[in-house]
């Protein structure tokens, strides 16, 4: 089942298509910023309320906006009209791990070779990930920051088997949305990813600790070194179960008792306390 936005370009010509794996609001906030570039953007998800997907979208979008949903598995992956036709196929699901191996393992079976693969990750290694597509050298990181639509940086994480064309393939795309790519090597966490989630988890080991309150710990943060967010309002915000994930791939990689996830933030998870999304989390909303 899909919903179809169809919109040529000024020029009249069709535009260029980007697919998407994952409906999530970092999935939602790529797009837009793509669209606004005037490419077509065609999201696919396992979800299958397709109509709400739909309506929620093109509330969010420009008004003539062009997208489109499509629900997919295996079989229908198998027979897809665009898979072969796209040159980039950009990876932004809310899972960290499980999600994104089968995604991986579904491209293996029907991309080409020709196309590249940007997975939107924050911690997990690229090589590792690499190892799980059948066209290792096409597989690229990307970390998109939010709110997108106002961050200039992209970094492009590649790894040691990472092709040059494919990392210059995706600095053009970033390029083309106004934005500048920074190339990262790959290394567990990478550079914001490692330094986000330190100062989160200090920043929550001191609440648990009862060193200060939440919101004096934000505001130190934002007053004294000059950021828009404190780390405990962003940790909401991002979500804590995605928090828990990064730093559980951290820890695994690692060993750095650093990132080991602390008791309240294992409590807030396993309590469904997870940020913003949920309404309660280190703040209540």
């Amino acid at each position: 089942m899909k919903f179809n936005h169809l919109l040529q370009s000024k020029e009249g010509n069709e535009m260029k298509e980007i697919i998407i794996f994952g409906t999530g609001k970092m999935a939602e906030e790529i797009a837009e910023e793509l669209i606004r570039n005037k490419y077509r953007v065609i999201f696919y998800t396992q979800r299958t309320d397709i109509e709400e997907i739909n309506k929620v979208l093109s509330g969010k979008f420009m008004k003539n906006t062009s997208f489109e949903v499509i629900h997919y598995d295996e079989i229908s992956l198998g027979e897809d009209k665009y898979i072969k036709n796209v040159s980039i196929i950009i990876e932004a699901s809310k899972a960290e791990n499980n999600r994104r191996l089968q995604i991986l393992k579904l491209l293996s079976k029907v991309t080409t070779g020709s196309q590249i693969v940007i997975t939107n990750t924050q911690v997990q290694s690229i090589t590792y990930l690499a190892s799980k597509y059948k066209y290792k050298e096409s597989l690229l990181g990307i970390q998109f920051y939010s709110p997108v639509i106002s961050m200039e940086v992209v970094g492009i994480v590649k790894s040691e088997i990472s092709s040059e064309n494919a990392v210059e393939k995706a600095k053009k795309l970033i390029f083309s949305i106004h934005k500048n790519p920074v190339v990262i090597d790959d290394s567990p966490g990478f550079v914001v990813g490692k330094i986000m989630v330190s100062l989160i988890i200090e920043a929550i080991r001191m609440v648990e600790e009862g060193i200060q309150t939440a919101e004096c710990i934000d505001k130190i943060i934002v007053l004294g070194m000059n950021l828009k967010q404190g780390p405990l309002a962003l940790a909401d915000k991002i979500g804590l179960d995605i928090v828990k994930n990064s730093l559980d791939t951290l820890y695994y990689e690692t060993k750095d008792p650093r990132y080991r996830p602390c008791k309240l933030l294992n409590d807030l998870v396993i309590s469904n306390h997870l940020g913003v999304k949920t309404k309660r989390g280190i703040y209540s909303y």
